[in-house]
Formats: C-alpha cells, sequence, structure tokens
C-alpha cells in the first residue's frame, strides 16, 4: 500500500496533467500517461458514450496507450462486453456496476472506471488489481478528465463554427448571397457562440494593442471586481494586481508570438488576489500588423496554494530532521565518548568510573526524553492521539505534581507554594493530557529558577473560569521571544548559561491546550520572573466541544 504522501504525489501529478489544452488527442495523450505512469498501469484507453440515430448509444474508442491495444487479449475480452448498443435502462444498470474489475495475473487485470458525463476509462495493470481505495480517491481525478474531454469536445465544435462563419463571409463576397439569408445564419452562428461564450468556466477574452478591453466572457465576474459590461472599453490593467503584469505580457506575444501557461494575478470582489494561466497570441490585419490580443484564462489559484503547501511542508521537514538530528547528536556524542573511554582504560580509577557511568545514565534519560517528546508531537499533529474526557477535580492533579517536583526545588534551593481557592475545581478534559501539560510548565518554572528563589501556583476561579497561575521569580524570558518559545526545538538563546531540555516539551503543551481551547497568557521580565496563566473554558462549554 503506498503512503499518503506518495497518494498526495501521485493524484497531483495526475490532477496537474488533466487539462493542459483543449486540443482532445494531445491532452489525453499527456492526461493518459500520467494516470498509467502513476497508476503503474501498461494500458489505457479512452471510451466516449456516443448516441445512434436510433435512440441508442455505444461506447466508441477515442484514444488509447499503445495504439496497437486492440491485439491485447484482455483488452478484446471488455470490448466485447461493450460492442453491444445501451438504451437508457441497460446503460443505467451498466453504470451501477462500476468500477469493473477483472482478470488474472496470466492476462493481466483490467479496471473500467466512469468518466461521468462523458463516458469510460479503462486501464489494464499486468500483476495486480489497483487497490480499492485509489479507485474511490480517483473519482475527483476522473470526473476532472470527464471535463476536460467534455471541453475539448466543445471547442471543437467552437472551431467548426468559426470556420462555418469565416465560408459564410467568404461566400457573401463571392456569390452575392442575399442579404437576409446571411443575416439569418450569422444570427445563428451567434447564437451557438454566444451560448458556449456565457457558460464556459474559462475566461476568454479579446484586448486592443493598447490595453482596452474589447471583449471578455461573462465569468471574468468570478475573478475580478466588475462584470463584463463594466470592463469592456477599460484597460486590462484595471482587474491586473500588479499594473506591470500586463507590459510583461505584451513583451512576451510580440517575441514568441503565441503564450502558453502565462501566470498573473488578477484581484477579486474582496481585494484579494486570485492567480490565472493565460493562454493568448496575437491577431494580425491583412497587412500584418498586430491588432488585438485573443486567448483565455483559467483560476489556478488552487494550484498555487497546492505548490506553496508542498514547499512549506519540504521546509518543515528539512528544519525538522536538521533540529532532530542536532539534539540527538550531543547526548550520543557523550554517551560514546564516556563509554568508549570505559571500555579502552581497564585501570580507570573507580571515581571517575562512576562519574561518566553517572554522565551516560543523564544523558541517556535525555535522549530518551527527546525520543518520547518527538513521538508525542508526531502523534499529536498526526492526528493519531485520543484525548478521554471526563469530569474530574483539578487541584488534586495539581497538588500531587507539586509534591512530585518538591524534593527537585528543594535540592536547588527553590521555595515552591501552592495556593488553592475554596471554589469548585472541576473541569472536563483528558487528566493524563492536563497533567502532562503542568508537570512541563511546573518544571520549567522550577528548572528556570535559581537558588533562593520561588515558585507559586495559584488556583483560583474569576466569574465561570477557572484559572491556574504559575508565578516565579526566574530569571524570565526577553519580550522579542515569548511568541517563539512554542514552536518546536526553539530555545531561548542564554550566552553562558545552558540549561538542559529538549525544546519539544512547550509545543507539545501548545498542541495539548488548543485541542482542550485552554487559553495560555505569558508575562514575563528578564531577571525578575515569568507568570504563566491558564484559562479553562466553564465545564459545559469544554464539554460540548468534546461531544
Amino acid at each position: 500500500m503506498q503512503k499518503p504522501t506518495d497518494l498526495i504525489q501521485l493524484f497531483y501529478e495526475i490532477a496537474m496533467s488533466i487539462g493542459l489544452t483543449l486540443d482532445l488527442n494531445k491532452m489525453l495523450k499527456v492526461g493518459l500517461t500520467s494516470y498509467l505512469k502513476n497508476l503503474q498501469c501498461s494500458m489505457g484507453a479512452i471510451l466516449h458514450l456516443e448516441s445512434k440515430s436510433d435512440s441508442l448509444q455505444h461506447f466508441n474508442k477515442i484514444y488509447a496507450i499503445p495504439r496497437n491495444i486492440e491485439s491485447n487479449p484482455t483488452y478484446q475480452r471488455v470490448l466485447t462486453q461493450l460492442a453491444s448498443a445501451f438504451d437508457d435502462d441497460k446503460l443505467k444498470t451498466f453504470r451501477k456496476k462500476l468500477p469493473l474489475i477483472g482478470g488474472n495475473t496470466d492476462t493481466g487485470f483490467f479496471h473500467l472506471l466512469e468518466l461521468p458525463g462523458f463516458g469510460l476509462i479503462l486501464l489494464l495493470k499486468p500483476d495486480s488489481e489497483l487497490d480499492s481505495p485509489i479507485i474511490k480517491s480517483i473519482s475527483p481525478l476522473n470526473a476532472k478528465l470527464a471535463v476536460a474531454c467534455n471541453a475539448c469536445l466543445q471547442n471543437k465544435e467552437l472551431s467548426f463554427a468559426h470556420l462555418r462563419a469565416v465560408d459564410i463571409n467568404t461566400e457573401l463576397e463571392k456569390k452575392t448571397i442575399a442579404l437576409e439569408e446571411s443575416q439569418k445564419a450569422l444570427r445563428e452562428s451567434e447564437k451557438k457562440y454566444r451560448t458556449i461564450f456565457e457558460n464556459i468556466q474559462d475566461v476568454f477574452f479579446q484586448i486592443g494593442m493598447d490595453g482596452q478591453i474589447i471583449e471578455i466572457s461573462p465569468s471574468i465576474s468570478r475573478y475580478a471586481n466588475s462584470t463584463r459590461e463594466e470592463l469592456i472599453g477599460f484597460a486590462i490593467d484595471s482587474i491586473y494586481y500588479q499594473a506591470d503584469d500586463y507590459p510583461q505580457l505584451l513583451h512576451a506575444l510580440k517575441e514568441k508570438r503565441e503564450i502558453q501557461d502565462f501566470e498573473v494575478r488578477l484581484k477579486d470582489r474582496a481585494g484579494r488576489n486570485v492567480y490565472v494561466s493565460l493562454n493568448a497570441h496575437l491577431v494580425y490585419d491583412k497587412s500584418g500588423e498586430s491588432v488585438a490580443i485573443e486567448g483565455s484564462m483559467r483560476d489556478v489559484t488552487v494550484r498555487k496554494k497546492a505548490e506553496q503547501a508542498l514547499r512549506d511542508n519540504d521546509r518543515i521537514k528539512s528544519d525538522f530532521v536538521s533540529s532532530v538530528s542536532h539534539e540527538l547528536r550531543t547526548p550520543l556524542a557523550s554517551i560514546l565518548g564516556f563509554s568508549s573511554t570505559i571500555l579502552r582504560d581497564k585501570n580507570i580509577d573507580a571515581g571517575l568510573r562512576d562519574e561518566f557511568i553517572n554522565i551516560i545514565y543523564q544523558e541517556s534519560q535525555r535522549l530518551s526524553k527527546l525520543i518520547e517528546d518527538i513521538l508525542n508531537i508526531s502523534r499529536i499533529e498526526s492526528g493519531r492521539v485520543t484525548y478521554r474526557m471526563h469530569a474530574f477535580s483539578l487541584s488534586p492533579l495539581i497538588a500531587e505534581i507539586i509534591e512530585v517536583h518538591r524534593f527537585q526545588a528543594e535540592e536547588i534551593d527553590v521555595s515552591l507554594t501552592s495556593r488553592f481557592s475554596e471554589d469548585d475545581h472541576e473541569i472536563f478534559a483528558d487528566p493524563d493530557a492536563i497533567k502532562q501539560v503542568f508537570t512541563n510548565l511546573l518544571g520549567n518554572a522550577v528548572k528556570f529558577t535559581q537558588a533562593g528563589g520561588s515558585v507559586d501556583c495559584h488556583l483560583y476561579r474569576e466569574d465561570q473560569h477557572l484559572i491556574l497561575d504559575i508565578q516565579d521569580t526566574g530569571i524570565g524570558i526577553p519580550k522579542g521571544e515569548i511568541d517563539r518559545i512554542f514552536e518546536k526545538f526553539y530555545r531561548v538563546y542564554r550566552p553562558g548559561l545552558e540549561i538542559k531540555g529538549t525544546g519539544l516539551g512547550l509545543s507539545i503543551v501548545k498542541e495539548i491546550l488548543e485541542a482542550h481551547r485552554i487559553k495560555i497568557e505569558i508575562q514575563s521580565e528578564e531577571n525578575v520572573g515569568t507568570l504563566c496563566r491558564l484559562v479553562f473554558p466553564a465545564k459545559e462549554e469544554m464539554k460540548y466541544h468534546a461531544e
């Protein structure tokens, strides 16, 4: 089974191969090739559902890879099943059976999937069937391919209509056809063109060389701040997010005469930028002078965001691996160094040996804590953590954790006190998760407080909210660093002061608090101390969101 990240890349590559051109054969060559490559299939075909004159329909192959697919026995067997014509009832029954999968390891496996509103796609895989989740997941891609095929056919019809209009005009000039007949033909042609022009999803446009909009399809209103009627006669750069995009487009057209996938940004009705991909060419008069620009544009904002998300994920993954490698290297180096010294020197002083063994033990604990924190943050971010929510009193849990840290505090001469109000301290949450949060926050407060200092925990209720304050007189946090302390592996740089930790504790705290809708407020001043405040929602609110 492929990994989720592999599936995302697989679906992304197929999706990006569909609909790149309005030429049906060119589009299917790229699209079907991408299907075969990414789904590890050896052959494939596109079958178009066409109507006969007797109101029956049949499937007709319009494209296949390889071209000699007819010689394949599995393909012949599938084609035999589709040879008969279909009436409406038979077609409805057949569609309910889709997808159809069959074959064996000797002849290969076939997969017959629906292209909604267009026909079928046949995929032949030599060694095994496609997984059911993959077949289900590519349904949106099949729908997109069907839309692209229909758009290509519509484009072909539009081209025929355009050629017909040219022929009519030529015939008018040569044979002087009656004015009434020519006007009727032109009106019919215009009606057909206008229907397609007004309903097609992409935006078609014609712009004068001075930048004035001559014609533009009504669908521009989805991208721009204005309607078609409002835009005709105005400069095209009025809907561009950046005014200098049009001069760049014009320069590219004059240089190449035709451009494809030229990306610019438009302004939508809310003033936000919308990425569009342009296909355009120059229009020339009889003397060879360029007089206009014609073309189409397509919204690619979703694709651009997906590409940016992939880049961000790659960066985050790279940063994470780099940080983990760095954090693992330090304790491992100590463990390897001191253990190798003990192994090499059999006569090492017993006191020194015990000191080295103690260091190895401490670094092993540090390494274990780092690995546990990494696993915790991974489980939380992947959504694999299930919180066991129920009502319980917070004060006994807080008191227990304070007692656990009391020895650590006394060992470094830090006073650890607690104050609990007489109010109801009941909350609705996961006790283990809350325990992990408070253990981390209290541990930090003790760890960053120097000898002679104090840490005070105060649990009280204010209005409908239970509040926990953890106040210390420690070294504090610089103002510019407070917003970053919850980032993974981020450690405040303190020259001359090294305090051990994984740099993941507060990241885990943040994820747990967000899942429980608990607010955290940090107030700190260097060399004075830090106040960490947790504000718990009302119990009923926590219970509502948990359900």
